[in-house]
């Protein structure tokens, strides 16, 4: 689903698979599931928070259990490569 200019305020709100365009998040959960990635484009986030559950959780334990297991050079080097690229796929407009 596509969302323009939309204000959420204080919920849940399911992010797989949807797009966001000048929304406001204002004090949410961003739920993210592990389905299709969520895009973002001009949005504000005010007090919300991502939360990651089911596949996309089980992918978060990984990573903590990883680091907590002496591979934490591992896991910084991931999240180091994350920031000096972008996403690979073009984004919908």
């Amino acid at each position: 689903m596509r969302y323009v200019n939309r204000t959420f305020q204080e919920k849940p709100v399911d992010v797989d698979g949807n797009q966001f365009v000048g929304c406001t998040f204002n004090d949410c959960k961003l739920m993210y599931y592990g389905g299709p990635i969520p895009f973002f484009d001009s949005c504000t986030f005010d007090g919300s928070q991502f939360m990651f559950d089911k596949g996309a959780g089980n992918a978060v334990e990984l990573l903590r259990e990883l680091y907590h297991s002496g591979l934490h050079q591992n896991v910084e080097a991931f999240f180091e490569e994350l920031r000096k690229n972008p996403p690979a796929r073009p984004l919908p407009r």
